[in-house]
């Protein structure tokens, strides 16, 4: 199949013609000049080409697809757009084909503690606490959406009875000496976190949960041995909460290991109930890490951050399955377009603009536990790099910076990021270097299925495709620098496959994409990958072991 760039063409019409253009409308739907999506503020003075904005509508399709529906999402999204009675109505459809989706339960507890019907959305908030929505979901909120149902008796009860912990114990940032431990509390708190027993403690560190990021704090404690297997407890206010099974974890072993090391990888994990079951299933494998490429939640609301945002965090963060995960095995965290503002996002070259994209790096960043976040403040993003063993992993932030793909060389990374990523290329002294990509950098990997006979396929911008001579730069930089073991690592397309990338110097580049790991519906075949998975969901297991003469993966 040949593989031929998309001509990119500018568009001709001048800036004061594009704020009359609806946002909801392509600037050209012409196959040769790629159709663009941006509301009038992604227009700056005298530049015709929206600094962000996407390939796709920028509307809220996502909540009203029939094929697709959003647990949850949509009724809450009509709730806060004063569709009450719309918000009702489909909770009572979603309840009579599944009486037991507890979602709407809760979002008729809040509409009806928005009417003022107290007793109607303590009825409601009771079915959802008998169908199975955990205590601590209801307490977590969002908040706002809960005060009007606080004086309530089964709100009270749940309050008297809470052991503080909210959400978490998330696992992160493990060494060979230590770890990082982020929890969410029902009110400002001190958290201490002791390793060992609870009075003899091998070691300890506290910290403090603050209302300003959400009551959630991330305690650092250091003092272990390498590649040791540890139990730990948590006080809250000086109170023991009742530990569980999964309240333990195993530290790295040193760089330079003779041991196996196994890391696990997925990506798109949109909140669906049926496939939640995945979580068990990594934690199952005791993986010594597990990677989670983006598309984490769909979030598809790109604006002020508030309610529907934190909610869409606390689905996933409260799920059972996926606190036993997180609570056992360290947790990387990068993110994509629907985690990010919304479907095949561009987000520009700025620091603080638009203006609500650093509040969705600040809500990503309280959501997780990872080791940094690129350069912040200065440069803030979702990037970092860990090592386990004798694999170290470079995790990419494909988001924040990416400038539109229309420009002359345009960047996805930004020239922060991509110098930090060149540079600790250059230094890292490990036997397998991952470069992890939010997206692919196979140019088949996504690629348009409606071919016009005669026609080159048309390729797609979202994916490295579309940032071909950056791309280009690393790979060069690779070979110049003899720089030795590298693999990629990729996801946004719901499938599973292995590609083999091609450089014109230096030894082709293995990519294993993994990413449909809770999504409802799978993505289709793209290209000609050496092996696929299309079935089911999944997730995938890397073992490295590099005390052979020839390490492998």
């Amino acid at each position: 199949m040949t593989k031929t760039k998309a001509k990119r063409t500018r568009h001709l019409l001048t800036p004061s013609l594009l704020l009359l253009l609806s946002p909801s409308l392509p600037l050209n739907a012409a196959r040769d000049v790629e159709p663009q999506y941006a509301p009038p503020e992604a227009y700056l003075p005298g530049d015709p080409l929206p600094y962000f904005g996407s390939e796709n509508p920028w509307d809220q399709r996502f909540f009203f697809k029939e094929d697709r529906p959003r647990v949850g999402q949509t009724q809450l999204l009509l709730f806060q757009q004063g569709k009450l009675d719309e918000a009702i109505a489909l909770c009572r459809e979603r309840l009579a084909a599944d009486p037991s989706e507890v979602e709407s339960y809760l979002i008729l507890a809040y509409v009806y503690g928005r009417q003022g019907k107290i007793r109607q959305a303590e009825i409601a908030l009771q079915a959802a606490l008998a169908n199975g929505l955990p205590p601590e979901r209801v307490l977590v909120g969002p908040r706002s959406l809960l005060d009007p149902l606080r004086k309530t008796k089964t709100v009270k009860e749940l309050i008297a009875t809470s052991s503080g912990l909210l959400q978490g114990p998330m696992l992160g940032a493990v060494t060979p000496n230590g770890a990082r431990f982020w929890v969410r509390t029902l009110k400002e708190s001190k958290i201490e976190i002791r390793v060992g027993t609870i009075d003899h403690p091998i070691a300890r560190a506290s910290s403090k949960t603050r209302a300003a990021v959400d009551y959630t704090a991330v305690i650092e404690l250091d003092g272990l041995q390498p590649n040791t297997e540890y139990t730990y407890n948590i006080l809250i206010d000086g109170d023991v909460v009742p530990s569980q099974p999964e309240w333990r974890f195993t530290t790295y072993p040193e760089d330079e290991t003779d041991e196996i090391v196994r890391v696990a990888f997925g990506g798109c994990a949109q909140y669906y109930p049926p496939f939640e079951r995945m979580w068990d299933s990594i934690r199952m494998r005791n993986p010594d890490a597990f990677l989670i490429l983006g598309d984490n939640v769909y979030v598809d609301l790109p604006q002020t951050v508030g309610p529907f945002h934190d909610y869409t965090y606390y689905q996933r963060q409260s799920r059972p399955e996926f606190r036993r995960l997180v609570a056992s095995t360290p947790i990387y965290a990068i993110w994509d377009d629907h985690d990010a503002g919304i479907d095949d996002l561009f987000l520009g070259p700025y620091t603080d603009k638009p203006a609500w994209k650093p509040e969705f790096f600040e809500l990503f960043r309280r959501n997780w536990n990872n080791p940094s976040y690129g350069q912040a403040p200065e440069r803030p993003g979702v990037w970092f790099n860990f090592r386990v063993g004798p694999a170290e992993f470079f995790m990419l932030d494909g988001r924040y910076y990416r400038e539109n793909f229309l420009k002359e060389r345009p960047s996805m990374l930004g020239p922060d990021q991509k110098r930090w990523l060149l540079d600790a290329l250059e230094k890292s002294t490990a036997t397998f270097k991952l470069i992890v990509s939010p997206v692919a950098f196979a140019d088949d990997a996504k690629i348009d299925d409606e071919l016009i006979p005669g026609e080159d396929p048309y390729l797609a911008n979202d994916i490295w495709s579309g940032y071909q001579e950056e791309r280009q730069d690393i790979y060069d930089f690779l070979a110049d620098n003899r720089i030795s073991g590298v693999l990629l690592l990729s996801a946004d397309r719901h499938r599973a496959d292995l590609r083999l990338n091609q450089r014109p110097r230096g030894y082709p580049l293995y990519e294993l994409m993994c990413s449909w790991l809770t999504n409802p519906t799978g993505s289709d075949p793209s290209g000609e990958p050496l092996w696929q998975h299309l079935e089911n969901p999944t997730y995938a297991l890397l073992s490295f072991n590099a005390a052979l003469d020839d390490p492998t993966l």
